[in-house]
């Protein structure tokens, strides 16, 4: 074991010995070259001037010697990242070691200057006292001394004493492996998890005080973990958006020091804002998700992460189906991203479906202003990719003829202010100067028109680019009290307001005496808003109706009847217990459980129903219960006349209804995953796929059984599906009947060729994860996968 110690410490010390040499050898080079280059591009006088035929060869010099110091500096920075690398993966124990090592010698040297100035403080009281004597005695006593001066610094020195303290500095490194060390098991006694908590939070505020975001958003993430294992879903959904938003902080803070951005942070951030938003939506709080997913996409399109940001603003669409203002605020977002970066086809298709959900809004100042910078920007996006007649919807078609046509007699009737009547834009002279610049494009005039779009932004008409999408709008919100017997109260606030503003405004206009953390803001579905969160962010709308509470007021109302409420629930379970226990007795057996899942395919759609046995609590093993059932043709052919698609299924849907027995229809869940042809539509068209999807989820919802979900899913996941389907009914995913053995047989890889995709996906090699010492129970199964489009047979 010695002998190993010392080829290590030997091995370092070689490695230590190699860099410090690449160190030195870098540096030089740089320096030499650089003094070299210096020389040659300095004039000593003026004999120098015949050396300007030699220009060209000391410009190659030059050349040379910045490529040689280029190289040297390139060195450098892969000898930080090689030392990097070999700290983190090979050397934990050795740097905390040196960081031991470290806190040990400074905290001695803190203790000898602490010594040192409290003997400097013994001796400056005593040579103080003397001088006292001595001006006391003397006649100096009346005038200004330089004693009096002499003892304002020891009183300062003194009161430096007092705030230094006699607490050493403790590593927080240290701390945080402490903290760890409570959460591990002892032999009778089980972590204090809540203990745990407020260490670890208290930690995460002193990092952050030390401008360690990076470490402080770690603790975050652990302070989650515990929250978990404590069951409060919704304060791990708060650590992990705070620490989510401290990594992104984190991420900042790099690139303003290294003018790059590291990718560390930011990946950590987006896998704490997909827990976060995974957690909303297993509570059904879409909102919230959707929110935190508009939150995620703007860091990211901030951050040069333009296709990142874009697929989150989809999600956030998709979540918000129900929220035409919140819709419009994600829809919004794509666009300012897709004509930043310069998707003009994708820009022009958001925004036709910004203008339909807008158009949806009721009549307001909101909606005239949206619809009017909405017409503006697609006559540009027209302008910019000009697409043939047979690919424009009516709505373009109205607007290039409108703005290419040379005469405009609407203009001109009656005082000559008239707009056309089918416009949205909201001044005459806006109109004009579109017109002006549409008009100077058509005939090959840049001159003109830069005037016509100069003129255009003294009227403050701008690109959803340059214009950001967080200007303040002034809203009207009503909030409703829950316990409260009183009509709900209309308040005037402004989109950029956070939930605790509007809180306070609450109390005030209603004169309660509860401080504002007390309230509890809530969205209609009950919940609850974070008080630093912003209205436009979370989606909220005109006119829309808030719900607010007193933070536990409902549990001091229930106080009285809770020993009611508990014997009648007494009485329930004992009337259900007794009822389980003869129907078991008299069947001898539960009653089987079934599942529907219905595969909408681009070609067909199948309905297949499955069963397992119920006494197994659902372990049990899954069988078909019948043949399945197909129809003609897939739910995306559906595009002209959506309500169809739902229709389509009722074949299906009526069979299943008569094979799966009456009793448990309640009780049968049903979903639907719609695969590569919706896919293909929501890309092409996104308002047509909501309808179709929205008509397929009624018709489903109108059967008797428990229906779960209708929704798109990726192409990675159904060849993922479809990877463990066929590893599974070939026994490849079992592990081995010996537990001394631990090797399980090699997967097959699979390849789904269907109607509009093509998916291919096969397990990787995970000899990676053992090599580098992780243990094997906890290596997960890696595999590759993608998938292609290609054109169905017609």
């Amino acid at each position: 074991m010695d002998e190993g110690r010392k080829n290590i410490s030997a091995r370092k010390a070689m490695l230590l010995k190699e860099y410090q040499v690449l160190l030195q050898r870098s540096v030089k080079s740089i320096r030499e070259n650089f003094t070299e280059i210096i020389k040659m591009a300095k004039i000593g006088d003026d004999g120098q001037v015949s050396r300007l035929t030699e220009y060209e060869h000391e410009l190659f010099e030059m050349q040379i010697r910045a490529a040689n110091m280029t190289h040297a500096a390139e060195a450098l920075i892969k000898m930080v990242t090689d030392l990097k690398q070999f700290l983190i993966l090979n050397d934990f124990a050795y740097i905390n070691e040196s960081i031991t090592t470290s806190a040990v010698h400074n905290q001695i040297a803190q203790r000898e200057f602490r010594d040192k100035l409290i003997a400097v403080k013994e001796e400056m009281a005593y040579c103080l006292q003397e001088a006292e004597q001595e001006y006391y005695n003397t006649a100096l006593k009346n005038s200004v001394s330089v004693l009096d001066l002499f003892e304002i610094e020891f009183l300062r020195i003194k009161m430096t004493l007092d705030e230094f303290g006699t607490e050493l500095y403790v590593d927080p490194w240290q701390t945080f492996v402490s903290i760890k060390g409570k959460l591990r098991k002892r032999a009778f006694r089980s972590p204090n998890l809540v203990e745990v908590v407020k260490d670890y939070e208290a930690l995460a505020n002193r990092l952050l005080d030390e401008n360690c975001t990076e470490y402080s958003a770690l603790c975050r993430m652990n302070m989650a973990k515990c929250k978990n294992q404590l069951g409060n879903i919704d304060q791990e959904a708060v650590e992990y958006r705070t620490a989510g938003r401290l990594y992104i902080r984190a991420e900042k803070e790099k690139e303003s020091v290294e003018n790059r951005l590291s990718m560390e942070c930011l990946y950590m951030a987006m896998h704490c804002y997909s827990e976060a938003i995974r957690l909303h939506l297993s509570q059904g709080q879409k909102l919230l998700a959707a929110s935190l997913l508009i939150e995620l996409g703007k860091e990211l399109a901030c951050m040069q992460h333009p296709e990142d940001a874009i697929q989150n603003f989809e999600r956030a669409v998709h979540l918000l189906d129900t929220h035409p203002h919140a819709v419009g605020h994600a829809l919004r977002w794509k666009l300012c991203v897709e004509t930043s970066v310069g998707f003009l086809a994708d820009a022009r298709r958001t925004s036709n479906f910004y203008r339909q959900i807008v158009e949806s809004w009721p009549n307001s100042g909101s909606r005239k202003l949206h619809l009017n910078e909405l017409e503006i920007i697609t006559v540009m996006l027209l302008l910019a990719l000009k697409p043939i007649k047979s690919e424009m919807n009516d709505f373009e078609k109205r607007l290039l003829q409108r703005y290419s046509d040379e005469t405009d007699e609407a203009l001109f009737t009656n005082d000559g202010s008239l707009l056309p009547n089918d416009s949205y834009i909201i001044s005459v002279e806006i109109y004009l100067q579109l017109k002006s610049f549409v008009l100077a494009i058509n005939n090959n005039d840049p001159s003109a028109a830069d005037i016509a779009l100069t003129a255009m932004h003294h009227h403050n008409v701008k690109l959803v680019h340059s214009t950001g999408s967080d200007a303040s709008v002034p809203l009207r919100v009503l909030i409703k009290s829950l316990f409260y017997n009183e009509s709900s109260v209309s308040l005037e606030v402004d989109s950029d307001f956070k939930v605790k503003d509007v809180i306070n405004a609450y109390a005030y206009r209603t004169g309660r005496n509860e401080k504002d953390e007390e309230f509890v803001l809530r969205f209609h579905d009950h919940s609850s808003l974070n008080s630093e969160d912003v209205l436009h962010v979370l989606g909220v709308y005109n006119d829309e109706e808030l719900i607010i509470s007193v933070r536990g007021e409902d549990s001091r109302r229930s106080r009285n009847s809770w020993w009611w409420l508990g014997s009648v629930a007494l009485l329930i379970s004992l009337v259900g217990l007794i009822a389980v226990s003869v129907l078991f007795a008299l069947s001898g057996d539960l009653p089987d459980e079934f599942g529907i899942i219905i595969d909408a395919g681009s070609s067909h759609s199948g309905l297949y129903i499955y069963t397992w046995n119920g006494r197994k609590n659902k372990t049990g093993v899954i069988k078909q219960y019948a043949p399945s059932c197909s129809t003609e043709i897939g739910i995306s052919s559906f595009t002209d006349n959506p309500a169809d698609a739902g229709n389509s299924l009722m074949f299906c849907l009526n069979n299943a209804s008569a094979t799966v027995p009456s009793k448990r229809h309640s009780a049968t869940a049903m979903y639907l995953a719609a695969t590569a042809g919706m896919r293909i539509l929501e890309l092409r068209d996104p308002l047509s796929s909501c309808k179709i999807l929205s008509a397929v989820s009624n018709t489903m919802h109108s059967y008797n059984f428990l229906y779960k979900n209708a929704s798109i899913i990726s192409g990675i996941d159904e060849g993922i599906y479809g990877w463990i389907t066929s590893n599974f009914l070939s026994h490849r995913l079992m592990n081995s009947a010996s537990r001394l053995n631990d090797i399980r047989p090699l997967t097959f890889g699979a390849m789904d060729l269907g109607g509009a995709s093509t998916q291919i996906i096969f397990e990787i090699n995970t000899s990676e994860f053992t090599e580098r010492g992780h243990d094997k129970s906890t290596a997960a199964t890696s595999l590759y996968a993608t998938q292609l489009y290609h054109e169905r047979d017609k």
